[in-house]
């Protein structure tokens, strides 16, 4: 009796520590500019919807979200993306994430 229910609560200790890894998992993909674009392009449409950016800002970010896919097709039409091409569009993604949190910021703080 009491290995079972020394059994019942490890297991029950072991599901509970993989459900936040999972969802960390899920919301930090593994480096990858497509999925990170799309989770931009969600963060930009959910901030007009709940009034955290303007159409103006989400226009603006858009369209700088869309130059930074031009890049990365440039940067791919000679082949395979060498390690200082990747680490200057990894600066970028992470420039357009940040703009997008602090015009987010802006629009609370009215």
């Amino acid at each position: 009796m009491k290995k079972t229910i020394v059994s019942a609560v490890c297991g029950l200790a072991l599901c509970a520590a993989m459900i936040p890894l999972e969802a960390i998992a899920a919301k930090h993909p593994k480096s990858n500019p497509g999925s990170q674009l799309r989770e931009q392009k969600v963060r930009i449409k959910e901030g007009v919807k709940n009034g955290t950016l303007t159409r103006k800002e989400a226009k603006q970010l858009k369209a700088e979200t869309k130059a930074f896919r031009g890049e990365v097709k440039a940067a791919k039409a000679g082949g395979k993306i060498d390690p200082q091409e990747r680490e200057k569009l990894t600066a970028e993604l992470n420039r357009l994430r940040d703009e997008i949190s602090a015009r987010e910021g802006n629009q609370t703080a009215k």
